[in-house]
């Protein structure tokens, strides 16, 4: 329902606040030491860099590849030239 507060999930050891169940266990195991690298997009753990870098090559590739126009696909390797891009051929 619009307007429901959702139900929240407590670290006890920091007591930071997440959305599910879940991802309050794969929170706690950051403070167990299971994790020793992390996506520096989305902060998820992995126990090796193997394990990361399909995590970034099936999540994260386009944001790997720089900035893509939603309007035509074109991708661009700084934000400021997409920006000019959008605002000279898509007139926005």
């Amino acid at each position: 329902q619009l307007g429901e507060q959702q139900p929240t999930w407590t670290c006890h050891i920091c007591n930071r606040v997440l959305s599910t169940r879940g991802i309050l266990h794969r929170h706690i195991r950051i403070h167990q030491g299971a994790y020793s690298v992390f996506c520096h997009i989305c902060h998820k753990g992995f126990m090796d860099r193997t394990l990361l870098n399909g995590h970034l090559a099936n999540k994260h590739q386009s944001a790997e590849k720089g900035f893509n126009c939603k309007y035509c696909g074109k991708k661009y390797g700084y934000n400021s030239h997409l920006t000019q891009h959008i605002k000279s051929k898509h007139l926005l």
